[in-house]
């Protein structure tokens, strides 16, 4: 990590190199990077933080029990040792004698032990035998018979105390060392496909090289938004030049040859893209908003774990991923309208999906090559439904008829677990009702639509998938 020293130099020889002379180092702009330069060393502080709390081997409290949890370890909670003490009477008296719970007594070495039961030594007798644990939690409290021979608050008329068995059962919290050696290490396979993928530059060489496409056609999408107001500003030509130059390096790719002629296609990502800026939750005010495109992004990650959890086929597991990604996609032309307005009034949920169909339809089929009308509208109509195509016909299905009946690669079936994708919609929303009520942000809508979900996902399971144990995993608010 760098000083925050070393980054001030650095910044004011870049400064010197693009402007040919040296800053002055009591000037306003000197006092500016420095300033600038401790909030960059503050963020590279925290994202090594970051990186360390992202791996078991170096996850630290409560970071590290979320890694314990996503692999089904908890840490071992402490525990008090039990066992029980005898109290005694130098001589029998002609009344009973009471033993309060609570009673404390405690070894040589000071480790102490309450009752946990009242006792009574009755007329004529000397002695009772009554439950107790330790004080404090941990294996303290694990003591051999007949250590714990000491009265802090003698009952009246008792002259002694012992435990003739040990007590037992003492637990100390496990350590993050000894919970990390609980945790086992990433799937060997899984690591050695993520090192050749860093380490060799021909591993999945198309995957990587329409990776770095998407990413600056992307990026000069973005900043066509900000170039038209801000030409004139130094270096801006620049980048602007440095976006197409990356561009054009992936020129071989078709997708970035149909998009550089500023068509339909190219158009259609303009459209699709103003789901960037559409907020979902639009009257419920949040912290961090989400966007509409960030939600389905939310969604279809879900649903291809989801589909691999449920050993789907590759085909499948691409569509349930496709539908994630696309289940929204007729709301850039007819907004996010939230579900319990949908369900007020009887009707006008299928009337916005009449409405979604003929949008799509008019203006969105138009842009795309009459090869992709199928697909789009098959990901994007009846979005919940389990579906697939038999013999060339789209029928739906019961939810386990799927992993049945239509779970294999190169048969067409076009399968998608609807049921699932639904779910995974609203776990979303749920998370993102979650995040902003433990920021503080809240609202009726949003506390009401996170129990809601609680509520209707409690113990429940879907294809073998435990919806209600992940809700659980959120503590309640």
């Amino acid at each position: 990590m760098r000083a925050t020293e070393t980054i001030y130099r650095e910044m004011l020889s870049a400064y010197a190199k693009r402007r040919g002379g040296q800053l002055q180092e009591d000037c306003d702009l000197s006092v500016r990077l420095w300033a600038a330069a401790a909030q960059i060393q503050a963020l590279e502080a925290q994202a090594e933080w970051v990186l360390g709390q992202s791996f078991p081997q170096t996850a630290a409290g409560v970071y590290l029990d979320r890694h314990g949890a996503m692999r089904g370890i908890v840490r071992q909670a402490s525990s008090r040792a039990t066992g029980q003490l005898t109290f005694r009477l130098s001589n029998a008296q002609t009344g009973a004698v009471s033993v309060e719970t609570g009673t404390v007594c405690m070894t040589e070495g000071t480790v102490r032990f309450r009752t946990t039961e009242p006792g009574t030594i009755p007329a004529g007798e000397i002695s009772v035998t009554v439950a107790a644990e330790a004080v404090e939690t941990g294996s303290s409290g694990n003591v051999g018979a007949g250590t714990v021979h000491v009265l802090t608050a003698c009952p009246v008329a008792v002259t002694a105390v012992t435990n003739e068995k040990a007590f037992t059962g003492g637990l100390s919290e496990e350590t993050d060392e000894e919970l990390r050696q609980r945790i086992p290490d990433l799937d060997p396979v899984f690591m050695a496909k993520m090192q050749r993928h860093f380490d060799e530059p021909q591993e999945n060489y198309l995957e990587k090289k329409l990776l770095r496409a998407a990413h600056y056609l992307a990026t000069q999408w973005e900043f066509g938004i900000i170039y038209h107001f801000n030409q004139g500003i130094y270096g801006v030509e620049e980048t602007k030049a440095a976006i197409e130059s990356e561009i054009e390096d992936h020129y071989d790719l078709a997708g970035v040859q149909k998009l550089s002629l500023k068509g339909k296609t190219s158009k259609f990502v303009d459209l699709v893209g103003q789901l960037r800026f559409q907020k979902r939750w639009a009257q419920s005010p949040r912290v961090p908003e989400t966007s509409v495109m960030g939600h389905v992004l939310i969604v279809a990650a879900l649903a291809y774990f989801c589909a691999v959890k449920m050993q789907a086929s590759d085909e499948r597991i691409v569509n349930d991923f496709l539908c994630g990604l696309f289940h929204d996609l007729p709301e850039v032309l007819t907004r996010d309208i939230i579900s319990p307005i949908k369900r007020s009034i009887q009707g006008l949920d299928d009337l916005i999906k009449d409405i979604e169909k003929r949008q799509v339809a008019e203006k969105l089929l138009p842009l795309l090559p009459h090869s992709w009308h199928e697909d789009i509208l098959y990901f994007t109509e009846d979005e919940f439904s389990n579906r697939a195509v038999v013999d060339g016909e789209k029928i739906t299905c019961r939810p386990e008829e799927i992993g049945l009946k239509y779970n294999e690669n190169g048969k067409g079936y076009r399968a998608v677990d609807g049921t699932v994708l639904k779910c995974c919609d609203h776990l979303a929303a749920f998370v993102e009702a979650y995040l902003s009520i433990e920021y503080g942000i809240s609202s009726k809508h949003l506390r009401n639509g996170m129990e809601d979900l609680r509520e209707q996902y409690k113990n429940k399971v879907v294809c073998g998938l435990d919806f209600g144990k992940l809700y659980e995993e959120f503590p309640r608010l």
